[in-house]
């Protein structure tokens, strides 16, 4: 990265994989990562950019920062630091239907738009449960509703062959829909075509006043990769899946024990 030092005039950092280094398990972050980013932030804009939905949990950590923006639901959504909505795509209703019906059809793990609300069809000691789901709350298939806007879906469930297979299958079916493979393989995101990371964050570096090409993003997933084609460069950890490191401008330090503040400091410098 070291033709990359001092060049980005912002950041837009991703989640999970990234950001949250699970120090204390599951969705936490160092506190080494938090005064990294808030320090740089003083200077230069740090943005999260995230597939997570604009809950209290990212906004507490969007604030600790500073962040004046937050980019949610891999790009469907973007929010001040007052959780105050500026931007936002949904999903065609009857569509998204079809797909959730698949998805059902498969006693797959479904969560709409971001909640911490796991919907299911009773099989919980599925092989393929992940643990921290368990701890989220949950209501059965029946209790969704499909009247509402929806902005994306998280799903899981089968196994990484089967998840390929399905997020194939409908990727050919659905063309009207992005589908995303994320968590190594092990999940399929879904989000509007017209929206997604590289749109939303070029939309935040016109309200920061920034060329979006001389902006960085830095992310793991598949759900990142849409910010090549908007952003200056494209930046993935060390433990992002293959497809998505061949795809990526420079391969940084892995996620865990504060890597996302290694990652910051060589390309600023400090």
């Amino acid at each position: 990265m070291i033709n990359l030092k001092n060049k980005a005039k912002a950041y837009f950092i991703d989640l999970d994989g990234t950001f949250l280094d699970k120090p204390n398990g599951h969705g936490t972050v160092s506190e080494t990562n938090i005064q990294t980013a808030k320090k740089i932030n003083k200077y230069k804009p740090i943005i999260f950019s995230t597939g997570r939905g604009n809950t209290d949990f990212t906004m507490t950590i969007a604030n600790k920062v500073g962040s004046k923006y937050v980019v949610c639901l891999n790009g469907a959504l973007i929010v001040d630091n007052n959780n105050k909505v500026l931007y936002s795509k949904t999903l065609n209703k009857q569509l998204i239907a079809e797909v959730i019906e698949i998805f059902k059809k498969h006693k797959m793990f479904i969560y709409i738009n971001g909640e911490v609300l796991m919907f299911h069809c009773g099989n919980l000691d599925s092989p393929y449960m992940k643990s921290w789901a368990l701890n989220t709350d949950k209501a059965h298939y029946s209790q969704i509703d499909t009247s509402i806007d929806i902005s994306k879906l998280l799903v899981f469930g089968l196994s990484r062959e089967q998840t390929a297979q399905l997020h194939k299958q409908l990727t050919l079916a659905y063309p009207q829909f992005s589908f995303y493979l994320v968590s190594n393989g092990w999940t399929i995101e879904v989000g509007p075509k017209d929206a997604n990371k590289g749109i939303a964050n070029s939309i935040v570096c016109q309200y920061l006043g920034i060329d979006p090409k001389q902006a960085f993003h830095i992310g793991d997933s598949a759900n990142d990769l849409p910010t090549k084609e908007y952003l200056g460069k494209f930046i993935c950890v060390q433990g992002a899946l293959d497809f998505v490191k061949q795809k990526a401008d420079a391969i940084g330090y892995d996620f865990a024990n504060c890597g996302l503040s290694k990652i910051l400091n060589e390309l600023e410098n400090l």
